[in-house]
């Protein structure tokens, strides 16, 4: 259980936080380098960052508002994703989902989570 956000939170701590939680474990190797990006990108507009090995990519920024509870426990979640290195397969898979879902299927929901079927079946025969 996620406790809530303290009075004394501030965007310093939070920093700190973060980047605690990011700093590599020793021994262990950054696959990409982070690049310092003096002028952030409005929300929802891509970043394209080109790492070493000339693939391109594109980097989605959005905010979270920590002094809302929910959006608070949203942000240690991510954190923890992030300190297991599942965050942005955790981001693709779920953008993935809402739009197959929002399309009216269910492909991906049953691709990636496939007891919901056996689950439906059994309240179905009810």
């Amino acid at each position: 259980m996620t406790t809530p956000p303290s009075k004394e939170l501030t965007i310093v701590g939070l920093k700190k936080l973060v980047e605690t939680l990011e700093k590599p474990l020793e021994g262990e190797v950054l696959a990409l380098t982070t690049e310092v990006i003096s002028q952030p990108a409005p929300a929802g507009e891509a970043v394209a960052l080109m790492p070493k090995d000339d693939r391109a990519r594109a980097q989605f920024r959005f905010w979270l508002d920590v002094m809302k509870d929910p959006e608070f426990e949203l942000a240690q979640e991510i954190m923890l994703m992030k300190q297991r290195r599942k965050f942005a397969a955790t981001i693709r898979d779920g953008l993935r989902l809402m739009i197959d879902l929002n399309a009216g299927h269910i492909d991906v929901l049953l691709q990636l989570f496939p007891w919901v079927k056996d689950a439906i079946m059994q309240e179905v025969m009810r």
